[in-house]
């Protein structure tokens, strides 16, 4: 009898927590793209040949835009196609500058 009790109790606690974990999955906010691109923004920024990081949209979609100083497979390579969930669009601009004042 206290085994059966026992098996009770232990698969009931698993099926609330089980429960539980779906409901936090369901309820979890989506990341926005600004939010996405302010944590990674600092680490693509590391990747030489890598002169900004942006936000754009790609099929309508918002995305976050990588802008290299040259193309390279190399350097393509070393860009993630996304970051969590939102597609990460290259583009080639050349050398970019802040300007002065």
């Amino acid at each position: 009898m206290i085994k059966n009790k026992k098996v009770f109790y232990g698969i009931l606690v698993v099926s609330i927590l089980g429960i539980m974990g779906i409901g936090l999955l369901m309820y979890t906010p989506k990341p926005n793209v600004e939010d996405v691109k302010a944590r990674y923004e600092f680490s693509l920024m590391d990747i030489p040949g890598v002169v900004g990081v942006g936000i754009g949209e790609y099929d309508k979609k918002p995305c976050i835009k990588v802008y290299l100083e040259k193309d390279s497979l190399e350097l393509r390579n070393r860009i993630p196609k996304e970051i969590e969930g939102f597609r990460v669009d290259i583009e080639v601009t050349g050398p970019i500058e802040a300007l002065p004042r």
